[in-house]
């Protein structure tokens, strides 16, 4: 019974675009339904925690990475011309970040467990701290989607993340990198400035305890690229005519 429960990857990401969606729609056109907008909490944990199982799976890093950032750029350049006077920076952004952290915390932990040399060890935390103070000051500075805490919230679930590496092989396990990111979506709801909204992004905790750990038969792993920017063109249309 519990593994006709199971919730793969996939099943997940379709969780999150619908949410996103009803999120969005309630946002442009139902501003007055507030349970569109609470619907809508379930999409970022979601997305942000699938965000760290890519990066723990990719093959390419660098074209994992660039198919989020240059999205997220052509989103900001449309966003840009739309609003000139707001400078905004959209979820995309937000994940390309957080991709680019969650990489220098592999290559941080990857260099101290894998018998790297010293000076190697050394880089590794420079440029981790280094990122994370990067991203700090830029959201402090820069209105960002989720601010700082959605930029770091996957290092939580990818602190955990151990393949490839030998000696901790063992202990790699995918309900410790999921309660570690729940812990870590706790702290933002309590650091939210909206908690009668954000509290509803707690009911992702027991969907991302179903997940099984596998992408799902199909391969949508485009899926999210495509809909962000096709359904957020489709709500602005329908919002200009109404």
């Amino acid at each position: 019974m519990l593994k006709k429960l199971r919730l793969s990857g996939n099943a997940l990401k379709i969780i999150a675009c619908v949410s996103m969606l009803i999120d969005h729609a309630g946002l442009m056109l139902f501003p007055k339904a507030f349970w569109m907008r609470c619907v809508g909490r379930l999409a970022f944990p979601i997305f942000a925690f699938l965000i760290s199982e890519g990066c723990r799976y990719t093959k390419n890093k660098l074209r994992y990475f660039l198919s989020v950032f240059i999205l997220g750029l052509l989103c900001q350049i449309v966003y840009f011309i739309a609003y000139p006077y707001d400078l905004y920076f959209g979820i995309l952004i937000t994940f390309s970040i957080s991709i680019l952290l969650i990489y220098s915390l592999q290559f941080m932990k990857r260099s101290f467990f894998n018998n790297s040399k010293a000076i190697v060890k050394i880089l590794s935390v420079i440029i981790f701290a280094l990122g994370v103070c990067l991203a700090y000051i830029f959201t402090e500075n820069y209105k960002v989607d989720y601010g700082f805490i959605g930029c770091v919230l996957q290092l939580f679930a990818s602190f955990f993340d151990f393949s490839k590496i030998k000696a901790l092989e063992k202990v790699d396990n995918l309900y410790i990198r999921i309660i570690a990111f729940c812990i870590g979506l706790l702290i933002y709801y309590f650091t939210s400035a909206m908690q009668s909204l954000d509290a509803y992004c707690l009911l992702t905790i027991p969907l991302l305890l179903l997940y099984s750990g596998k992408r799902g038969k199909l391969n949508i792993k485009y899926l999210f690229y495509v809909f962000y920017p096709l359904h957020m063109g489709v709500i602005a249309v329908i919002s200009y005519f109404i």
